[in-house]
Parts: structure tokens; C-alpha cells; sequence
């Protein structure tokens, strides 16, 4: 066996710390906002683009009286059953009964807990 100083030990200890920190910041990057529970970057990630629906379409998600950010605790687009998730990388999801891009921290008064 082969046998280490207290100074190999202390300094292979060292590294080996670091290298672990070093890891666990990068790894903290490449969490996704809604998943983890990145309110603060989600909030800043715009679904209101309704420039390709119908005057109707837009009336709709307004009377249901959509919101980028929920203010009802638990209820959130995410966790909604008719909520229908991003696709190709998108942020913004969709909904089975409004036209239109969804926040997935968003809200409105359709909401209604996933079966």
C-alpha cells in the first residue's frame, strides 16, 4: 500500500473540493426556469404574442383573464389539465381551450387541476 503525506492528502483533498464546487455552479446553469423553480427568470419570459390570432381568439383569452403571472397560489399554466407543454426548445406552451402562447407560470380562470 502505498503510503501519502499529510501535505499530498490535504493538497489531493483540495482539488478534488474544488473540482466538486466547480461542478456544482456549471451544473446550476443548466437547470430550466419553470422546473426548478426559477420564478424570477420565468417572470421575465414573455407569452403575450397574440399577433397570429383572430380578434375572437384574442377576446377569449382576455375574458378568461389570462395572466403572464399567476397570483393563485398552486395554480400555475404548468399545472393545469389543459395545459399542453412547449415543443422544439420553446418557453411558452399551449392550451387545449384558448388559442395562443402560454406562460407556464401564467394563470387565468379556466385553470383546473390536472386529472
Amino acid at each position: 500500500m502505498e503510503k501519502y503525506s499529510r501535505k499530498d492528502f490535504l493538497k489531493k483533498g483540495l482539488i478534488a473540493g474544488a473540482a466538486f464546487a466547480g461542478a456544482g455552479t456549471l451544473l446550476s446553469y443548466c437547470r430550466k426556469p419553470a422546473d426548478e423553480g426559477g420564478a424570477d427568470e420565468a417572470a421575465s419570459q414573455s407569452c403575450n404574442d397574440t399577433s397570429g390570432l383572430a380578434e375572437n381568439e384574442i377576446t377569449a383569452r382576455n375574458d378568461a383573464n389570462y395572466v403572464e403571472n399567476s397570483k393563485t397560489p398552486g395554480q400555475t399554466c404548468s399545472n393545469c389539465n389543459y395545459y399542453t407543454q412547449p415543443t422544439g426548445g420553446a418557453y411558452c406552451g399551449g392550451c387545449q381551450l384558448l388559442k395562443g402562447p402560454f406562460n407556464p407560470i401564467g394563470h387565468c380562470d379556466l385553470w383546473a387541476a390536472k386529472a
